[in-house]
């Protein structure tokens, strides 16, 4: 044995002579990937199964859990003085039924801790490290953490009493340095390890009452051959991240062989999912698989509610000061929507505005006033508080038309309408300052006959029900005039005055003229409004 070799083992000797098992330590690690940052443990003590020299201060252990400038807070591993040979131990590992792949971990050190650092590995629990596996661990300068990934040799594989350990090297650089390691992970192919890689429906954006189909791509991730496993997918309705038995919405069997690092994509249809939010769970069920880590995938969906559930009720566009221009919803559902993440825009689509970053839930038929000046709006003499909504980029409506445009929160058009100043009741001259009103909520808005001109005496009536609101769709009814002929001021000329059934709230506000003779202006009732 030449003069180098005999030093190594007595270096190796005084290690392990020195060596402080970890009190918890037990048994051997089978579940991969394995992790440790060191934050499940009460500092300075190591986690289960680890283990370290304790040479510098015997019998103190040289490596201790530290709060103090971990890599991934809250704690690292930490050990100082660069001039006293120090190790640290991994527990045992078994390969028997996996390949060994990677190893990686941060490591830190201060400028006056120059010793170099083996890391190396040993197949006989500990008894003796004859792999080095990585001998480059030098100091380069960095002030920082620095991340190591390091393939392990494929002997390793079947072996059941493995043992990783990093070993600093005498060195003269400083008592006071220090080492940190930190975010340990191991990484190996399984012989069976079924991976959920992504998560798709169809449609992608889908309706509520429409059927919606989940397609769920597997990668066989292990080493040999899978087959006889299910996918299940879960509506996730508490949120807690868990695939609870009662939110099965759908499952698949695949009896057929997935050879190794093959992908299938497995689908099932989940039915009919209501409007909103969602968050949909997909997993693998395998009794032979090893790896539960990456079993499941979770993705958020989307539902929307049918076109017009929301609709433009009222449109201010032509205001007198000091009011601003306005635009009213109304939820025309039978259902409460949060129109949080909705936009709206006029002719420029590129121009969508945020209706609210902050949820903003509408019951049925409840109303909101969108407008970029809510204080103006507050003060301009409605009758009762209004609930406004501030649109600070609120889109200019132009007094000879324009457009306007509701979408979801997925982009999905709302409602739309193109207005036009032809839409009012001839009888107004001058609209200035009166709203459009519909009809009834529920009548398209891109029919002119569905709007007509605001006879409220304020000219609006933002945030409550139309001043011109008809308890049915316009129809056609039949008109009778009693007494016939009929004179309401003794005028000997005579007139007629129909018999409305539904006069009592007449929706288009008409104004009839009465005359006898063909050719008389006759006379409005009621007067003309101005």
């Amino acid at each position: 044995m030449n003069r180098h070799a005999a030093g190594v083992t007595a270096l190796t000797f005084m290690l392990a002579a020195t060596t402080l098992v970890s009190p918890e330590a037990s048994g051997q690690i089978a579940l991969f990937p394995y992790r440790e940052g060191f934050d499940s443990v009460t500092a300075p003590s190591l986690p289960q199964g680890w283990s370290c020299s304790c040479a510098r201060n015997p019998p103190a252990n040289d490596f201790t859990v530290s709060a103090a400038a971990p890599a991934s807070p809250p704690q690292a591993v930490l050990a100082t003085n660069a001039t006293v040979s120090q190790f640290l131990e991994t527990p045992r590992f078994d390969f028997r039924e996996c390949v060994p792949e990677t190893l990686s971990f941060k490591l830190r050190r201060s400028s006056t801790f120059r010793a170099p650092v083996l890391l190396e590995a040993s197949a006989d629990g500990g008894i003796t490290f004859d792999r080095v596996l990585g001998d480059t661990l030098r100091a380069d300068g960095a002030s920082g953490y620095v991340v190591h990934a390091l393939s392990l040799p494929g002997e390793l594989s079947g072996e059941d009493q493995v043992v990783f350990r990093w070993r600093t090297l005498q060195d003269s650089s400083g008592p006071t340095g220090t080492l940190r390691i930190d975010d340990v992970s191991l990484a190996v192919a399984l012989p069976y390890d079924l991976a959920a890689q992504q998560l798709a429906f169809q449609p992608e954006c889908p309706v509520a009452g429409e059927p919606v189909r989940a397609l769920l791509t597997v990668r066989n991730a292990g080493v040999l051959a899978a087959a006889d496993f299910s996918a299940e997918w879960y509506l996730d309705a508490d949120r807690d991240g868990t695939p609870d038995p009662e939110e099965m919405k759908g499952s698949c069997w695949m009896p057929d062989t997935l050879r190794s690092d093959d992908s299938i994509v497995v689908s099932a249809v989940l039915g009919e999912l209501p409007a909103g939010e969602h968050s949909l769970i997909a997993r693998i069920a395998w009794s032979l698989d090893r790896n539960g880590e990456n079993n499941a995938i979770t993705l958020p969906l989307s539902v929307s509610f049918p076109e017009r559930s929301v609709v433009i009720n009222e449109i201010l566009y032509a205001p007198r000061a000091p009011e601003p221009e306005w635009v009213e919803l109304v939820n025309a559902s039978a259902t409460a929507i949060d129109i949080r993440g909705w936009t709206i825009s006029d002719r420029d689509l590129t121009g969508r505005q945020i209706v609210s970053e902050e949820s903003l839930e509408l019951g049925p038929l409840m109303y909101v006033v969108l407008t970029s000046d809510t204080a103006a709006l507050g003060e301009a003499g409605h009758r009762r508080p209004i609930r406004m909504v501030l649109v600070p980029s609120f889109p200019a409506l132009n007094n000879g038309g324009d457009i306007i445009t509701l979408h979801d929160a997925a982009g999905r058009t709302m409602d739309s309408l193109q207005y036009d100043p032809s839409w009012h009741n001839p009888a107004f001259t001058d609209p200035s300052g009166r709203s459009l009103e519909k009809i009834l909520p529920s009548l398209a808005s891109t029919d002119s006959r569905s709007w007509t001109t605001s006879l409220d005496i304020s000219g609006s009536t933002p945030g409550r029900e139309n001043s011109v609101v008809a308890s049915a769709p316009p129809r056609r009814v039949p008109l009778s005039f009693s007494p016939n002929p009929f004179s309401p001021d003794d005028d000997p000329s005579g007139a007629f005055l129909p018999n409305h059934p539904n006069r009592q709230k007449a929706p288009h506000g008409a104004i009839y003229q009465i005359s006898q003779e063909p050719g008389d202006p006759g006379r409005s009732y009621p007067e003309t409004p101005s």
